[in-house]
């Protein structure tokens, strides 16, 4: 590898790039001050301490990679990429990525990202230090041929729309169907990376699909839940997600009664319409940051009542925990995170509340997680929030608090209310008892049903260990939260064990 260092440019600044071209290049140090209002393009919460700006401009299109996942990269490199285009006074994200993951080299941690380069354009090539400051290497690579895609194009009311698709190797007829939709100015790619929940699918048999929104006026995809800034976009998301599920029910032999949305902030916020305007469709929603605006609640009139999951921190000042009621922050009004699940709750008639900390297993994340559930609805419906107290604009377990991971929390709560089990007592669940629970050394599954078979995951959906036996050790486990998916003639039932 032949890299150039550049050190008589300063690229500390917008207006002072280092200007490259295809090669490639070695960053010394990031020093490059932070700016203020700065698009982040990763979609994650959280702003660098320093920017390294590289300029590009080509003489003719063509398709572009920039990249960190280089084998000259190891631990503890850890980079985040930004690209822009337009003036340094109004720059517009085009492309971005923290970590790779799927197909990254040392665990993933490193970024890469491509966009098509128009003749005489410039763009900014731009990383920054938020997880780490130490030298790396990059390259730009220059294509005249377009990369293949990761995404699949739809068509809706004369409209490409596009998605990403993923299903596990071997997956059942009649699987469930999860989406999984970005936040405001995010893409599908990036909540697929740093969601992980192709895992998730992997280990619980379940189709996944990342829908893309378009993009608005300043070029950042969106879905439409009715911003105050968005008064004049008319694109219809609920019906192209209600359409694309049915399209992907009846391609893949997916249940129709069985898909679920999740998402992040903007795509949270769309969980909540679909939760109004498409309940026909899924059968259960978890948001992850995101509120519901008044608007959307006002107007509010599901076809079905349908269990409604809220991961949020209190410290979320993007989409705030107590509300916007005067939309200060210009989405548009909002009532308080509490006030949105209380409107659910007497929605669905929940007489019951129960409230836990849940383990505060990683002490360093400055962060704790409390359960609220709502619950003994006339319809088996539950409520949850899980209020991240500390936590801030963030998807739990990929950033922000470690202590659960949203992913795999989604698709439990998904599971449960897909079993019809999420009124039923925590510990007894299908003829499965568990004791005790919480556990210090052992714990015991008393049972009617003879024949059963278990498999034990941590927290992360790690698979630990696995056997028949009634009695599991617990002993040399660490303190924090476990799920036990037993497997019988009855169906599949999933315990969630707590280890003090």
């Amino acid at each position: 590898m032949i890299a150039f260092n550049l050190f008589s440019q300063s690229g500390n600044s917008c207006e002072e790039p280092i200007e490259i071209s295809a090669g490639d290049y070695f960053i010394q140090n990031i020093s490059g001050a932070e700016v203020s209002n700065l698009p982040n393009c990763t979609e994650l919460n959280g702003s660098p301490e320093n920017l390294q700006w590289y300029s590009y401009t080509s003489d003719q299109d063509l398709y572009i990679t920039v990249t960190s996942n280089l084998e000259s990269n190891p631990p503890p490199d850890d980079t985040r990429l930004h690209i822009y285009e337009g003036s340094c006074d109004n720059l517009t994200c085009i492309a971005g990525n923290d970590d790779l993951d799927t197909g990254g080299l040392y665990d993933g941690f490193l970024s890469s990202a491509g966009f098509e380069a128009i003749a005489g354009n410039t763009y900014y090539i731009v990383w920054d230090n938020y997880w780490s400051n130490s030298s790396f290497y990059f390259q730009l690579i220059e294509s005249e041929d377009p990369p293949e895609s990761l995404y699949t194009t739809f068509t809706h009311e004369n409209l490409d729309r596009e998605y990403i698709y993923y299903e596990p190797e071997g997956l059942e007829a009649n699987s469930p169907l999860v989406f999984v939709m970005h936040g405001y100015s995010g893409d599908a790619e990036n909540i697929k990376n740093y969601s992980n929940m192709n895992d998730i699918a992997d280990e619980y048999g379940f189709a996944v699909c990342y829908p893309r929104g378009t993009e608005d006026d300043f070029g950042n995809r969106f879905w439409n839940v009715g911003y105050e800034f968005h008064p004049n976009e008319t694109v219809d998301d609920v019906d192209f997600l209600k359409e694309l599920a049915d399209y992907l029910q009846q391609t893949h032999n997916l249940s129709s009664e069985n898909t679920f949305a999740t998402g992040m902030s903007n795509g949270g916020e769309m969980c909540y319409m679909l939760a109004c305007q498409a309940s026909t469709t899924f059968k259960a929603v978890a948001s992850v940051a995101g509120m519901m605006l008044q608007d959307i609640i006002d107007t509010c009139n599901p076809e079905n009542l349908i269990p409604v999951f809220e991961i949020h921190g209190t410290s979320d000042f993007v989409n705030i925990y107590n509300g916007d009621p005067s939309s200060s922050g210009g989405w548009g009004a909002y009532p308080s995170i509490p006030e949105t699940i209380d409107y659910w709750s007497e929605l669905n008639n929940c007489i019951s509340f129960s409230s836990e900390n849940l383990p505060n297993s990683n002490t360093n994340d400055g962060s704790y997680v409390v359960k609220e559930r709502h619950y003994d609805s006339d319809n088996g419906n539950e409520i949850w929030l899980y209020k991240v107290v500390g936590g801030g604009h963030d998807w739990p377990g990929a950033y922000g608090n470690m202590d659960i991971n949203s992913s795999l929390e989604a698709w439990l709560f998904f599971e449960l209310s897909m079993n019809n089990s999420l009124s039923i007592n925590d510990n007894y669940v299908n003829q499965f008892l568990i004791i005790p629970n919480p556990v210090n050394d052992n714990f015991v599954i008393k049972s009617n049903t003879a024949n059963y078979n278990y498999v034990l995951y941590d927290s992360k959906g790690v698979k630990l260990i696995e056997g028949e036996e009634s009695v599991i050790n617990m002993l040399n486990k660490p303190s924090g939260t476990y799920f036990l998916k037993i497997y019988s003639q009855d169906g599949i039932t999933t315990k969630k064990i707590i280890k003090q």
